[in-house]
């Protein structure tokens, strides 16, 4: 006798997924900061799924949102940084 079972973890509607590097293991937990009028605004993360070498967040980031992928290590809430339509 053979069967088959199909086990659903967990079903979600809305999140984005981005790379597994861009986020920042800190005392406080996990957080990633994106691009807010050429400044690093940090978000914490507050649950997140991993799967290789990215991470599906659903909440603190929307499609469209600059999220900062080199350099974010050593990065500080409000430090200005460089990028696209920064100088």
């Amino acid at each position: 006798m053979v069967g088959r079972i199909s086990l659903v973890k967990r079903e979600v509607s809305d999140g984005v997924i981005i790379p597994l590097d861009s986020i920042v293991n800190r005392e406080s937990g996990p957080v990633i900061y994106l691009v807010d009028e050429c400044k690093a605004r940090e978000i914490n993360l507050e649950a997140f799924a991993v799967e290789g070498d990215e991470a599906f967040v659903e909440t603190g980031i929307l499609a469209g949102d600059r999220l900062v992928v080199d350099g974010q290590r050593d990065l500080a809430d409000g430090q200005e940084v460089i990028s696209e339509n920064c100088s």
